[in-house]
């Protein structure tokens, strides 16, 4: 079966300028820890290729050191995730995903945490 001509997927070295803006960016850049440098190389691959949305291997792990910097209490916010997404500077493709949005409080809340926001859990004796 044959893709349908609506899409292409690339391969290639993101170092170069694209003539044309690319639809997405997925930057697949990580090993077995993030990388610290891979926010910044993932925005020099934006500079010159320009996408309309982007993501990176470790993005969330970034989002949770940034709450972890920033000794962000949970729940994690709505609020939270777009500054550290301003200050990432690169065009997160969940950003104008309402579904993502909706959840990565909760499960950010439970990375960092090991607890969900929606659930009270009180101690018992």
């Amino acid at each position: 079966m044959a893709l349908p001509d609506r899409f292409k997927i690339e391969q290639a070295d993101a170092r170069w300028r694209s003539p044309e803006p690319v639809d997405y960016l997925y930057a697949d850049i990580g090993t077995s820890s993030v990388p610290p440098k891979a926010a910044a190389d993932t925005r020099a691959m934006c500079r010159n290729l320009r996408p309309k949305s982007a993501g990176y291997w470790g993005m969330e792990a970034n989002f949770v050191s940034f709450l972890a910097r920033n000794r962000c209490k949970p729940p994690v916010t709505r609020p939270q995730f777009r500054a550290w997404a301003s200050i990432l500077g690169v065009p997160i493709a969940a950003y104008a995903n309402r579904a993502w949005l909706s959840r990565i409080p909760d499960i950010a809340t439970q990375m960092v945490f090991g607890c969900s926001p929606g659930l009270n859990v009180s101690a018992s004796g």
